[in-house]
């Protein structure tokens, strides 16, 4: 874009409403007089422009107590031609403030940083020169849109950053906004299905996240416990999978070794979480459940606790992890990244996205990753291939997009899963860089496609259907350990674990506006069908395929492994079908102060498995309710509550000495009850819940040897969380989460009132970041991460001890020969402890010490 004069500009505001079908004129003059207006004549970009549809919607959220059909329109023309070609159209604030930018300025005074950003965005930024007096803005490195931009360089400031029009406007962060007579437009007012919320001050996490079937929120007008992460913080971490990303959640911890079996699974308020029921843009157990990579991905988003009307029954109901696919922006992107992984790991990283067409309607975001080498493990090498292409299209009612994803990750050397302990004494953990058996491999391949079509029927009513397809295959052949003695001697088995999925998910629904008096109402409906076919060899898995071994955990041994392709095809071992149906209803009253959610879903089950004696069928179904309250005293406290329940799938009894094996369970339910109060700061905001969790468990009776799910596990707890930035140059990012996870029914009382297997009462996060003043390039970070100790067996005599991690971190933004670099390093566990990870019957080994460098570089 061509630079342009600085002006000074006098600006006329004019406002026609139409209520039913009786227009009135009223015209308010306002003058505004701007001091200091860095004003730009770009070419326009008709990509941003809005339709006079898309002013009309957020008008009509914004205004209270409207009948069902009014509209109201705002007009800003005068302002429009200001600085434009002839011809030109206002945009809307989001439009305006969502423009990517690339960045490298330097600390300096905020006026003259006010002026670049006006400058390159190609915007008038309206700023008082008495505000900006004495006042300096810190570095701004990298890509971020103009909102964000703004939000950073007034960070601590006093003052705040608001669209207008076409332009932007900052005043005291107490000043009021100039409004219309018949109402104010203002960007964000309500999150439209498509759009992703803002990231939050810092960078590290979103202002909101996708809720389920009631689509993006913010986090202040949520009755849940959520929170979404950026792909800033991703990059910022050198993130290679999920669990990379949770690690820093309070709430969230990984039951499994970094360097295992190249899956994982987490806990999530003391509950179990598996990774193929993350969700993808939406939709549930489409997406690579192994080393599941997030190169190409825009957010993580964690909703904690049980769901079942917001997002369907899963095989888990700790929570939700939906996964949001990168998009093409508006400027073009090509990302080169190189990193390195100690002992000497390498990875090269492609990310380039263009938008082309008619007013910029199509996009194309492409991501490949190749990683290969030996990880901090001994003897331990892996090597990834995943590549990502993410097409959209947007038109004004219309919006397409289509995902593609493919990977195939190998490991050879792998760890075990965990650990069973013969006795209540636990042998000191070995050396967290240390091998157990030599010889064990494990090889995934994995492919994705997600479909997704929105369109806007009216001003009010809009609609989506969306389907997804995910193709998995994994064979792992690694040691069983069980039995370990005191003195870390073992007598183990090799075991192959063949396993594959072919999963389809289809969606379709409905979200309606409307007005019944002085009462909103955003209606929300949805329906979908989700089928796994599930696959094994044909010589079986998880069976042992070779004579016992005696080892030691702190001495490796080589083993005598299978040949991969001798354990035979692929054959459907199992399938589950899912349908559902859900509505619910958001009620806003006095002007959205008191929101109050009401919900239900009837789910339907079927399945079949492969017992004792043949395949077993089962078909059931359940209704599951929700009720959600939303109160806002003031604009920056959250007051909110909810009852939830969540469905599991039912399990299968597979005892060869029971009389119930191959039996099926039908679905069961959990309650979770949760008051919370959330406050939002400006710069950096925090929340606190309470709530309790009600599960059944199975129990077996032990002279009949007859299961039922007469059993419960009750968790009652309390989260913090804090996140964003608590001066103008340190973010913070971190919590605390105590659970008491009891027991609270049991066969004959045994173990009654103990605390659940692998579920430590008190975790706690605290990360920070700082921007150095005096080298604003340079940014250092540091973490702790602590978790309890936990029990490994139901009876409470085997314990594993508590341990803290430390990691550690620097990056630094320049320009290299006229082009954005971003150097990275990270330190992960730097004291290198050794530590057991408490799981349910067992415990996994810690992740050494581990080395990360990367280089970023855009061209």
């Amino acid at each position: 874009m061509q630079g342009g004069p600085t002006t000074v500009v006098r600006v006329s505001f004019c406002c026609i409403s139409f209520v039913g079908d009786s227009p009135s004129r009223t015209s308010s003059r306002k003058t505004l007089s701007f001091r200091t207006i860095s004003m730009h004549r770009p070419r326009i970009d008709r990509s941003s422009i809005p339709s006079p549809r898309h002013l009309r919607e957020q008008a009509r959220r914004r205004a209270p107590g409207w009948s069902a059909g009014a509209v109201v329109i705002a007009c800003a023309a005068a302002l429009a031609l200001i600085g434009t070609p002839d011809g030109a159209v206002a945009q809307t604030p989001a439009a305006v403030t969502g423009r990517q930018l690339q960045l490298s300025l330097p600390a300096q005074p905020l006026a003259a940083t006010i002026d670049a950003l006006a400058r390159q965005a190609g915007v008038g930024i309206g700023l008082d020169a008495d505000l900006a007096a004495g006042k300096t803005a810190p570095a701004l490195q990298g890509s971020m849109t103009l909102g964000q931009a703004l939000e950073r360089a007034l960070a601590g400031s006093g003052l705040t950053a608001a669209a207008s029009g076409s332009g932007v406007s900052i005043r005291r962060g107490n000043a009021p906004v100039a409004t219309l007579e018949a109402v104010t437009v203002t960007a964000g007012a309500e999150l439209l299905q498509a759009e992703l919320p803002a990231p939050y001050a810092g960078g590290q996490v979103a202002r909101g996240a996708r809720v389920g079937l009631l689509g993006n929120l913010d986090f202040m007008d949520t009755p849940f416990s959520q929170t979404s992460y950026t792909a800033e913080l991703m990059e910022n971490q050198q993130a290679q999978m999920i669990a990379d990303v949770l690690v820093g959640d309070p709430s969230v911890r990984d039951s499994g070794r970094k360097f295992g079996q190249a899956s994982n699974a987490f806990f999530i308020r003391g509950l179990p979480f598996a990774t193929f029921d993350a969700s993808f843009n939406g939709l549930r157990g489409v997406f690579p459940g192994y080393r599941q990579p997030v190169e190409a991905l825009e957010r993580v988003e964690v909703l904690k606790g049980p769901n079942a009307l917001l997002t369907g029954m899963g095989t888990s109901i700790a929570g939700d992890v939906n996964l949001v696919p990168k998009r093409a922006t508006n400027e073009p992107l090509t990302r080169l990244s190189a990193g390195y992984m100690s002992d000497g790991e390498y990875t090269a990283h492609l990310d380039a996205g263009r938008r082309f067409g008619q007013d910029q309607a199509w996009g194309v975001r492409v991501n490949g990753v190749y990683r290969d080498g030996d990880t901090p493990v001994d003897q331990q090498s892996g090597r990834l291939g995943m590549g990502s292409a993410a097409l959209d299209y947007r038109g004004d009612r219309l919006r397409v997009s289509l995902d593609l994803l493919h990977q195939n990750a190998k490991l050879k050397n792998v760890s075990p899963y965990s650990f069973v302990f013969a006795t209540p004494d636990i042998p000191r953990p070995p050396e967290s860089d240390s091998a157990t058996l030599l010889g064990g491999k494990a090889d995934h391949k994995e492919s994705t496609a997600a479909l997704r079509a929105e369109y806007d029927f009216s001003e009010s009513v809009s609609g989506y259907v969306a389907a997804g397809y995910l193709k998995s295959r994994s064979d792992v052949a690694a040691l069983s350990i069980t039995d370990v003695m005191p003195d870390g001697s073992y007598v183990g088995a090799i075991t192959t674990d063949a396993y594959g999925v072919n999963n389809t998910n289809v969606q379709m629904g409905v979200h309606a506006d409307f007005a019944t008096g002085p009462v909103q109402h955003r209606l929300a409906f949805t329906a979908d069908r989700y089928h796994q076919r599930a696959l094994a060899r044909e010589s079986g898995r998880n069976s042992g395929v070779g004579p016992s071994i005696p080892g030691s955990i702190y001495e490796p041994l080589p083993g005598v492994w299978p040949d991969v392709p001798t354990w035979g095809d692929w054959v459907r071992s199992g399938s589950t079908d899912r349908k559902s149906v859900g509505i619910a209803d958001t009620l806003s009253f006095s002007d959205d102060r008191l929101r109050l959610i009401l919900g239900v879903r009837k789910q339907y089950v079927e399945q079949e498995g492969q017992a004792r004696g043949g395949m077993v069928h089962y078909k059931d179904d359940a209704l599951t309710p929700m009720v959600g309250v939303v109160v806002r005293p003031w604009h920056d406290v959250s007051l909110y509550a909810n009852y939830v329940e969540g469905l599991l799938q039912g399990s299968t009894v597979r005892d060869a000495t029971s009389p119930d094996d191959g039996m099926m369970f039908p679905p069961f339910k959990t309650r979770q009850y949760e008051l919370g109060v959330k406050k939002d700061f400006g710069d950096f905001a925090t929340t606190v819940s309470l709530f309790q969790i009600a599960q059944p468990t199975q129990v077996i009776d032990p002279v009949t040897r007859r299961y039922s799910q007469d059993g419960e596990q009750r968790n009652r707890g309390v989260e913090w969380s804090v996140f964003g930035k608590v001066t103008p140059h340190v973010s913070v990012l971190g919590g605390l989460s105590y659970v008491r996870a009891e027991l609270t029914r049991t066969a004959g009382g045994v173990n009654e009132g103990n605390q659940a297997a692998g579920v430590p009462k008190l975790q706690a996060n605290l990360g920070l970041e700082w921007n150095l003043p005096a080298l604003p390039e340079l940014t250092l970070s540091a973490r702790a991460i602590r978790t309890g100790a936990a029990y490994l067996d139901a009876a409470n005599t085997q314990r594993a001890g508590g341990w803290t991690r430390y990691d550690v971190g620097a990056r630094y933004a320049t320009r290299i020969a006229g082009k954005d670099v971003t150097l990275r390093a990270n330190v992960e566990n730097v004291f290198d402890k050794d530590y057991w990870i408490a799981v349910n019957g067992g415990a996994a080994l810690s992740a050494p010490r581990t080395f990360l460098l990367s280089a970023s570089f855009d061209f």
